[in-house]
């Protein structure tokens, strides 16, 4: 015959620390009585106490198993924590994380017939065991604890007369690595400069400091890197070499102090292939034989393509164009027309290794050719394969090579006509409107100096680094 069981029941914690450590435990008393209302005496019986996570119906994180009698009374005792593990670690129970509940259940055979007798939730935690779980055990005599937000960790003792330092939020002994971040500029030059900012110095003096990079992620001062003298606040780095052609970089700053060294955030730039242009020695100068056709700046950012006249005319920022709005019959000869804005934007549109060349560069070579006067002859390309009739002069004897890709005006109109002129942006500005550019024709042999408007769409050739 089943018996119908009441259980009455309360619990309490404790905890005893000692040389020992006994485990710790919550301590559990019940009665059981009949469905009549009397004690069950002196019965073996089977308990099965299980810890629910959240709720009543959630998922257990500890459960146990005990066999015990009943008093003469009907009274058992029990300690949660000390007897046979179905399920889980009692040390390991996140008190401290939402509520919990315990699931008791009843053989009263002493079997493993289990009855479900009740779920009761636990109005208030352990305090001894919710410390004790939250808190991670000392090792060594002046162990510490902190909390990292999810749980307590152990600080191990530090030596005699060593401080403590609170570097970014942990306790840590003997200082901090110092804090700093990784500040990018671009330059229209060969040599990518980049720089960081220390902001704190960890509580010990920057030895040294500087940017470090690699072809792999994550740099480190084992890799290339720079060294930018000491001491906190900004400084500027620049890796003042040849990089190599279509190669993705990364670069990180670096600060050390007594601690040890600490890095910025990484930035990451590809070089492209242009990189590699075909080019010609001019007088102790390395000028590229054909007209650059980048459509992005250094730093991977596009360049915008404007084909309308009147958005073109209202531009005060870079923008190329092919000469007609006509890629597919100009842009491999000629490469593109760009505005002056997009020759002088601080991302850089001359690829890694050139720059665009100033005044004093073009009038070295001019005058290197025997000046203007017979200069531009020696600079065109011969023959009437792209320059129209009668291409006076021209002998390319520099080795320039230079071609008739025409311009369009401020307005946005294409003037001139193919065959008949080029023209080249100088990266010297004369107003705050015009910029200089040089300029051949295939009716002589010279080349002309003139300032035109920053609207203006010119070809573009580099020089090396």
């Amino acid at each position: 015959m089943k018996t119908n069981i009441i259980l009455m029941f309360f619990f309490y914690s404790t905890i005893a620390f000692s040389i020992a450590q006994p485990p710790q435990v919550i301590n559990y008393q019940g009665i059981t009585r009949n469905a009549q209302g009397f004690p069950l005496l002196n019965r073996n019986i089977a308990i099965r106490l299980s810890i629910l996570d959240s709720s009543a119906t959630g998922q257990p994180v500890y459960v146990e198993s005990h066999i015990t009698i009943t008093s003469s009374s009907g009274l058992f005792n029990l300690s949660i924590g000390s007897r046979t593990i179905i399920n889980g670690t009692f040390s390991a129970i996140p008190w401290g994380q939402g509520n919990k509940w315990l699931r008791v259940e009843m053989d009263t055979s002493g079997g493993s017939n289990f009855q479900l007798l009740g779920v009761t939730q636990f109005l208030s935690v352990p305090y001894a065991l919710n410390a004790a779980n939250g808190n991670k055990p000392g090792v060594v005599l002046g162990d510490m604890q902190y909390w990292n937000g999810i749980e307590w960790v152990r600080v191990p003792a530090g030596s005699h007369g060593q401080s403590l330092f609170f570097c970014n939020g942990v306790p840590t002994w003997g200082g901090c690595l110092p804090l700093l971040i990784t500040t990018s500029f671009s330059f229209p030059t060969s040599i990518l400069t980049i720089g960081g900012n220390i902001s704190n110095d960890g509580g010990s003096s920057i030895t040294a400091r500087g940017v470090c990079w690699s072809t792999s992620s994550s740099p480190t001062t084992t890799n290339n890197k720079t060294m930018e003298g000491t001491g906190i606040g900004t400084y500027i780095s620049s890796i003042a070499v040849f990089l190599m052609a279509n190669t993705t970089y990364y670069v990180r700053a670096y600060a050390t102090n007594s601690v040890g060294t600490s890095y910025g955030n990484e930035i990451s730039f590809t070089t492209f292939s242009s990189a590699n242009l075909p080019s010609v020695t001019i007088c102790n100068q390395i000028w590229a034989t054909q007209n650059l056709s980048e459509s992005t700046y250094r730093n991977g950012d596009p360049i915008p393509r404007v084909d309308d006249p009147n958005l073109w005319a209202s531009l005060t920022s870079g923008a190329y164009c092919y000469y007609n709005n006509d890629s597919a019959t100009y842009a491999a000869i000629y490469g593109k027309l760009y505005n002056w804005y997009a020759v002088n934007d601080p991302r850089g549109l001359a690829p890694i290794g050139w720059h665009l060349p100033s005044d004093s560069e073009w009038i070295s070579m001019i005058s290197c050719l025997g000046g203007s006067s017979v200069a531009g002859g020696k600079m065109k390309e011969t023959g009437n394969s792209h320059w129209s009739n009668p291409n006076l002069d021209a002998t390319n004897t520099s080795g320039f090579t230079g071609l008739p890709g025409s311009f369009r005006n401020y307005i946005g109109n294409f003037g001139g006509f193919i065959g008949g002129y080029s023209y080249y942006w100088s990266k010297t500005e004369s107003n705050a409107t015009n910029a200089n550019e040089y300029n051949l024709t295939y009716q002589n042999g010279i080349i002309y100096f003139q300032n035109d408007d920053k609207k203006s769409g010119y070809s573009v050739r580099c020089l090396r680094d």
